[in-house]
């Protein structure tokens, strides 16, 4: 079944290589996208789908068509990675025990293990510091969890918090905060997502991003606030948490039907284009992470300043947005707005509906939502592990940073390649490096040492770079122009989903602070057998795909 009823004659002629129909002279003398002129209008020209060429743009074609969408999501991408690298030591940063909140812990945090207590012993004398052994019915020396030592900020045997000397304690209190309040994001995000992409693909892509950009500057206010006391308790974590929803799947819908609005239904094009927003993107989080590991080797007490100063980032965001970024959406699509609109039941019905008509896409969904749950699950709990495996907090967020500096590299070597490679093997090697990234960041690392998360890291970044723009293409080309943002925005929704799942099955299952040995690297080894599972099904939707659609060309069909 096909979802391309509008665009079929157009496919057909695609995959046939006949030359798509000539554009109209009234289109012909429109500005090109990036032009000097085409920024003064309201509107863009864009690339109708049905008119769509299948002429691969160069490199600079491609950057003065597209450099506005890029720089918007590459910026955006910076808030994405504040829930990676600052928001978790900033949870670690609040946490409270023993003599500062007059409650003792439960006795699986104390120190019983008798190489733990020696290692301790050690630092604790050559720093000067005592410590109460306590012995055990068996005679053996163990630390009560509220009897460690303060250990210096920077040390090995820091706890990553100023109000509590208990690391494991401190690590699983951030975690269940960050599990309690991922929910209540996703929880947002699923609401708004159909609502704001169908808003999207009747009124226009800028104003919807404009408020996604300002619910992320209302989320650092609010972790700015929580940083300087002004309110007491977790109200304002939740409430920053709940507002950083943007910075995932909305905004990836969103980006990808301006992409969409701008290339139609040149597949080739689009697919590169995915991976080059992807590169930026990466890019971003590469400065993101520089700029957090200046703020994490401070070992701030409190991270007022680095929250407001992204507030003002997220401004700046904004000040773009509004005039530097044009309307893609044609405006023969803009339609007054419905009251049904603002129903996200019914709009998460209505975008489901479009998946649903197409089995294949209803397998692309399936493969995105577990791909999606592993995925966030195994990072939301990776900052943790690698402090558990000897990385010290800043060290932690190196690897990450290495693999995004890296994505660079893969995409000079591959982004040129991607139209002769094809989307659907693109996709399945993406997937086979995702397991390989798993077992390095899990077993390989605790075996053979602390440099095997920077290859995994590399290799994560690979995977990315095959996978997720490989699914957009995917998506983009079974569906009509007139519905890009909504079936992106259900596949968005259908993330959400795995978010939901991943988030709360990794931290409060899988993830245990006090795990000893291979028994530290459950989530990786979870998250490599669900993408086993992916590429598993991703050979199933490749062949349905080559039975009941029109198979999606590669560079080939046009040699």
């Amino acid at each position: 079944m096909t979802l391309l009823h509008e665009n079929a004659e157009t496919s057909q002629n695609l995959v046939i290589g006949m030359p798509p129909p000539p554009e109209s002279a009234e289109s012909s003398q429109k500005p090109a996208i990036g032009s000097v002129s085409a920024m003064k209008e309201a509107t863009v020209s864009v690339q109708p789908a049905d008119v769509a060429g299948i002429e691969l743009l160069s490199a600079s074609q491609m950057a003065r068509r597209l450099w506005f969408v890029f720089t918007l999501s590459g910026l955006c991408n910076v808030f994405n990675m504040l829930e990676v690298n600052i928001y978790l030591p900033y949870l670690y940063s609040r946490v409270q025990c023993c003599e500062h909140d007059g409650v003792l812990l439960d006795s699986k945090y104390d120190i019983v293990k008798q190489d733990s207590v020696a290692d301790m012993q050690k630092a604790a004398i050559s720093l000067g510091k005592t410590m109460n052994l306590t012995r055990d019915g068996a005679g053996l020396f163990y630390l009560p969890a509220c009897s460690l030592p303060h250990f210096p900020a920077g040390h090995e045997l820091w706890s990553m918090s100023s109000k509590c000397q208990n690391k494991a304690f401190v690590q699983d209190t951030a975690q269940q905060i960050l599990s309690m309040s991922q929910p209540i994001q996703k929880g947002l995000g699923i609401l708004v997502l159909p609502v704001a992409s169908a808003m999207a693909d009747v009124k226009g892509r800028v104003p919807v991003m404009a408020a996604f950009i300002s619910c992320l500057m209302l989320a650092c206010m609010c972790f700015a606030a929580d940083a300087c006391g002004f309110m007491s308790g977790n109200a304002l974590v939740y409430m920053g948490g709940a507002m950083l929803f943007p910075s995932w799947d909305p905004k990836d819908a969103i980006v990808n039907g301006v992409v969409a609005d701008v290339l139609g239904n040149d597949e080739n094009n689009k697919s590169r284009a995915f991976s080059s927003s992807l590169t930026i993107n990466n890019i971003g989080s590469v400065v993101c992470s520089a700029i957090s590991y200046v703020c994490i080797r401070l070992h701030l007490t409190s991270y007022f300043l680095p929250w407001f100063a992204f507030s003002g980032l997220a401004l700046s965001i904004l000040t773009f947005l509004f005039f530097c970024v044009p309307e893609t959406l044609p405006e023969h699509f803009k339609q007054p707005i419905q009251l049904s609109m603002f129903n996200p039941f019914q709009a998460h019905l209505h975008s489901l509906s479009l998946l649903g008509r197409d089995r294949v896409l209803v397998l692309l969904a399936v493969i995105s939502f577990i791909f999606t749950g592993s995925f966030v699950g195994f990072i939301v709990t990776l900052f943790s592990y690698l402090c558990m495996i000897g990385f010290s907090m800043e060290e932690a967020l190196l690897p990450g940073t290495v693999g995004n500096a890296a994505t660079a590299l893969f995409a000079l070597i591959l982004v040129p390649q991607l139209p002769r490679l094809g989307v659907w093997r693109a996709s399945l090697l993406g997937h086979s490096c995702w397991i390989l990234a798993y077992m390095l960041w899990g077993p390989v690392s605790i075996m053979c040492g602390k440099a095997f998360p920077y290859v995994a890291g590399c290799v994560q970044s690979l995977a990315f770079l095959l996978t997720v723009p490989s699914l957009q293409t995917m998506v983009s080309q079974r569906v009509s122009a007139s519905d890009q943002a909504k079936c992106q925005g259900a596949i968005g929704a259908v993330n959400v989903l795995g978010v939901f799942v991943g988030i709360a099955f990794y931290s409060s299952i899988l993830f245990d602070a006090t795990a000893q040995g291979f028994e530290r690297s459950r989530p990786a080894l979870v998250s490599g057998a669900l993408s086993a599972v992916c590429l598993a099904l991703t050979a199933v939707a490749r062949k349905w795909d080559s039975i009941d659609h029109t198979v999606i060309p590669t560079w080939e069909d046009y040699e």
